[in-house]
């Protein structure tokens, strides 16, 4: 997410306007704190870069290759949003390059283009459904990536309560855990040697609740390969 945040950020600042308006955003964040005033201020100033960051994409688009993106709230902006806050063409014909990275790897597992890690390497895992990801409608690629690999995985399609940013607030903290507690049972009773999760911000509940990190199916893919798989120990807070 911060990738792709950065590189729309540097093709934002085109104009007066929009470095104007990214500053008003940088003070009001600094004055009010972490709220919604940057996202809005944030959207206003993409969308009047919105053609120049597709610009940006758009040759490497039509040269065949595919915009990867690090998790499901990347997929579904490039995807989704932002061809409805640019109706035109060149905006959909780069959505339609969009891919989910877990999506992309298991693609080009499935076309034989991956060795498979070494048995037993990925192990028992508890996968988390991100919400992001189950609204495309595009299937549990990430969980279907650790099945490739060899992992035991256990679904967990239960709502982690982070919501975004609502979690994160002081004043919601509380009740967005009682919110992950389906999720975190679901987790706990797959007994698993690794909790995985597309999203970070749900792994991160996950972890504020069961006490276990969790990492994305990539993570996991990369360290069976290397010999020296991720597990999910509970970790206590003092």
């Amino acid at each position: 997410m911060g990738a792709v945040t950065w590189q729309l950020s540097r093709a934002s600042f085109v104009d007066p306007l929009t470095s104007m308006m990214a500053l008003v955003s940088l003070a009001l964040l600094m004055e009010f704190k972490i709220n919604a005033t940057w996202l809005v201020l944030g959207g206003a100033c993409l969308f009047a870069a919105f053609p120049v960051a597709y610009a940006t994409l758009l040759p490497a688009v039509r040269a065949g290759r595919k915009i990867v993106t690090p998790g499901p709230s990347c997929t579904l902006m490039l995807r989704t949003e932002y061809p409805e806050l640019v109706p035109a063409p060149e905006a959909r014909e780069v959505a339609d390059a969009v891919m989910d990275l877990s999506d992309f790897v298991l693609q080009q597992a499935r076309a034989k283009k991956l060795p498979k890690p070494q048995a037993g390497a990925v192990g028992k895992v508890a996968y988390h459904v991100a919400c992001h990801n189950r609204v495309q409608n595009f299937g549990y690629r990430g969980r279907d990536l650790l099945k490739w690999a060899g992992g035991d995985v256990t679904l967990v399609d239960r709502c982690c309560g982070m919501d975004g940013t609502w979690g994160m607030k002081s004043e919601f903290f509380a009740e967005s855990l009682k919110v992950a507690e389906g999720a975190a049972r679901r987790v706990e009773s797959a007994e698993p040697e690794v909790v995985s999760s597309d999203c970070p911000l749900a792994g991160l509940q996950l972890r504020q609740k069961t006490g276990r990190p969790s990492y994305h199916p990539i993570r996991i893919l990369h360290a069976a390969y290397a010999g020296e798989p991720l597990r999910s120990q509970k970790i206590e807070e003092p």
